[in-house]
């Protein structure tokens, strides 16, 4: 008796990407699936994010205020800034003489998401086209900061030192909601 092997071959999108399964079994039996590991690692490669959760124990629109405003970007990030809440406005931050970033405000829903696109950054060219997003949610007078820096080219080790300085942003926005006091760039000795 000759046993007659099945070949299926299937494409399916995955997060944007196209992976060919290949069943192999014989008169329908033992099936197993082929995926191009190597086509996922390039999409999550090409289009990496940061990611950060932060709970900060004040109501969302204190937390909305401290992202949209001069008087709140300035005591969690930098005191070098020009900033206006509007859509379309690039607002600057500076943090030195030769390093400034330039983001363009794309969306605003008070209370409940902030969102910016990098049009310019002198010395991280790799943040051009990534956009920063924070999501806030409020349960009983918490809120939930869900945090992305997206659409990064590839992983490098700018991507790795701003996955750390996120985290550390993160924290100087809960100081500044919780205590009245942040750490802006200026004040940092990390």
């Amino acid at each position: 008796m000759k046993l007659k092997r099945n070949l299926i071959i299937r494409y399916s999108t995955i997060g944007g990407v196209t992976l060919r399964k290949r069943k192999i079994g014989n008169n329908g039996s033992g099936l197993g699936v082929a995926i191009s590991k190597r086509k996922v690692e390039e999409e999550l490669n090409r289009m990496a994010s940061i990611e950060q959760l932060q709970k900060i124990n004040t109501p969302a629109h204190q937390v909305y205020l401290a992202l949209t405003t001069k008087e709140g970007l300035s005591e969690i990030w930098t005191k070098d800034l020009e900033v206006e809440a509007v859509v379309g406005k690039v607002n600057e931050f500076r943090f030195g003489p030769n390093d400034t970033a330039k983001l363009k405000v794309i969306e605003l829903i008070p209370d409940k998401r902030v969102s910016w696109e990098c049009v310019d950054a002198n010395t991280d060219p790799e943040w051009i086209g990534t956009t920063i997003t924070f999501e806030l949610t409020e349960s009983n007078g918490t809120t939930k900061v869900d945090f992305c820096h997206a659409q990064w080219k590839e992983i490098t080790s700018c991507y790795k030192f701003c996955n750390y300085n996120w985290a550390m942003f993160l924290l100087s926005l809960k100081q500044y909601c919780e205590l009245g006091k942040g750490t802006p760039y200026q004040e940092r000795t990390f």
